[in-house]
């Protein structure tokens, strides 16, 4: 998810690499750009996931809840490491991810940014809208297709374009 106020800071902990990794301690590839409340949640957690293993379709956000998930194409070297660091840094149904989420798909929902936009800005919550809205309508829920038609509707009211199924 895009990121406004982010800050560089080491993957691995400053304390561990003094310890344990005193070469990761100024090296380039121990840093990440993050939030500052999820990095805040990181502490001295271990084994987490690091960002840049996570491939495309590991993850994704579920509609209506916009919770987090696992998906089943993490590969099971990964899969305890994912579930840890969703949880360690709150991210399944955390108050502040959950708003931050809610934020991209009110902007899109009043037509204040496109699919496109969504996808760039919030790509997972984008992911879950553009399957929401491509999905048949046999293959949803009631409650799917009741949010799907509230979705589309607000859209609409807003003088938005939709993609159909």
């Amino acid at each position: 998810m895009y990121i406004a106020d982010g800050e560089v800071d080491h993957f691995i902990s400053w304390n561990e690499c003094r310890q344990e990794h005193p070469h990761l301690a100024y090296e380039w590839t121990n840093y990440r750009y993050a939030s500052p409340r999820i990095n805040s949640r990181k502490r001295q957690a271990r084994a987490l996931l690091d960002p840049f293993e996570v491939q495309h379709g590991w993850f994704r956000v579920e509609l209506p809840s916009l919770q987090l998930v696992c998906t089943e194409q993490i590969p099971a070297k990964h899969r305890a490491r994912a579930e840890r660091t969703l949880e360690a840094l709150d991210l399944i149904r955390g108050t502040r991810v959950r708003r931050l989420r809610e934020g991209w798909l009110r902007r899109y929902r009043k037509n204040q940014l496109s699919l496109h936009g969504l996808l760039d800005f919030a790509p997972l919550v984008g992911e879950a809208v553009s399957a929401l809205l491509e999905a048949p309508e046999d293959t949803l829920s009631v409650e799917l297709r009741a949010y799907r038609h509230r979705l589309v509707s607000d859209r609409e009211q807003a003088g938005a374009t939709v993609p159909r199924a």
